[in-house]
C-alpha cells in the first residue's frame, strides 16, 4: 500500500512540475520574467547585460548575437526599452498584455513600464520566437499607439 501511494505521489508531482513548466513557457511569462529580472538588476546598480548566461536564456540566438555585436551596442539607448532614461519603479510596475499576435513559432505582445503616481508609461512592442521549445525575445520596439 505504501509503495502504491509513493508511486502515485511521484507521478502526481512529476505531472504538476511538467504542467507548471509548460504554463511558465508562454510569451507573456517569459517577457515578464525577463523585464522583472533586467530592471531589478538595474535598480541594484548592476549591468544585467554583463550576465550573458542569464540574458541569453531570454533572448533568441539572432537577437543575442546582434545585441552583443558592435552595431547592437547603442551608447545613447537601452535596446530593451529604447531609451537611455529609465525609472527604478518600473521593476515593480510591469504590465504585459496577452499576445497580440501568436503562431506556433512567433508572437508579439505589448509591455508597459510605469512609475506611479506619474502618468508617463514606457510602451514597448516585444517580438518573440520559439527556439528549442522555449519562447525567446527577438526584438523590441518603442512606443505603440
Amino acid at each position: 500500500m505504501v509503495r502504491v501511494l509513493a508511486i502515485c505521489l511521484f507521478f502526481f508531482s512529476a505531472s504538476f512540475t511538467l504542467v507548471t513548466a509548460q504554463t511558465r513557457n508562454t510569451p507573456e511569462s517569459q517577457t515578464k520574467d525577463f523585464y522583472s529580472w533586467y530592471l531589478k538588476a538595474m535598480a541594484k546598480g548592476q549591468d544585467p547585460t554583463k550576465n550573458k548566461t542569464v540574458i541569453k536564456s531570454y533572448l533568441s540566438l539572432r537577437f543575442s548575437r546582434w545585441h552583443y555585436s558592435k552595431p547592437g551596442r547603442k551608447p545613447n539607448s537601452d535596446v530593451f526599452f529604447n531609451s537611455r532614461d529609465w525609472n527604478a519603479a518600473w521593476a515593480d510596475n510591469i504590465e504585459v498584455t496577452e499576445a497580440v499576435y501568436i503562431t506556433d513559432n512567433n508572437a508579439a505582445l505589448h509591455v508597459m513600464l510605469s512609475a506611479p503616481p506619474e502618468e508617463f508609461v514606457m510602451k514597448l512592442l516585444v517580438n518573440l520566437v520559439k527556439e528549442r521549445g522555449k519562447w525567446k525575445i527577438d526584438g523590441v520596439k518603442g512606443s505603440f499607439d
